[in-house]
């Protein structure tokens, strides 16, 4: 005779409650939280992670918001790096070409800056190749 194994003879026992069960539907810390988050201030987040200390998992939602916060401000980051590198390349040669015009010939010179106009357009265009687009919405107005 074949004992049959029944599939909860081998799980262990589930630790975490039902989704239903972990908060009520009114809770509004996360979106409290996020709100903060988004309007830049720290100090009502940091009251909030006091607040609710002892709930892990509130704290867990609280740290998952601010990993994908960071990883999406490192993309605006990033954004605003490959911009600079462009206009700092578009003015470089903007000025070598005003120098080439006016005949000047002090340091640097027009063809210098010219190059280096260039490249780094260059690079701004190679780092646009790697980057992820992305939108900035509204909400990150507030962050300094």
């Amino acid at each position: 005779m074949v004992d049959t194994i029944t599939h909860s003879s081998y799980q262990a026992p589930k630790k975490v409650a039902p989704v239903t069960d972990r908060h009520s539907e009114n809770d509004d810390r996360f979106d409290k939280y996020a709100d903060a988050l988004k309007a830049g201030d720290t100090y009502a987040c940091k009251i909030l992670r006091a607040d609710n200390r002892g709930d892990e998992m509130i704290i867990s939602k609280f740290d998952m918001l601010e990993r994908m916060w960071v990883a999406e401000m490192s993309r605006y980051v990033r954004e605003v790096q490959i911009v600079r590198r462009e206009r700092d390349g578009w003015r470089k040669l903007a000025e070598g070409w005003q120098k080439k015009l006016e005949c000047d010939s002090t340091l640097p010179t027009h063809k210098t800056m010219i190059r280096r106009g260039y490249s780094l357009l260059e690079q701004a265009a190679e780092a646009r190749n790697t980057h992820i687009d992305l939108e900035i919405p509204l909400g990150f107005s507030g962050v300094k």
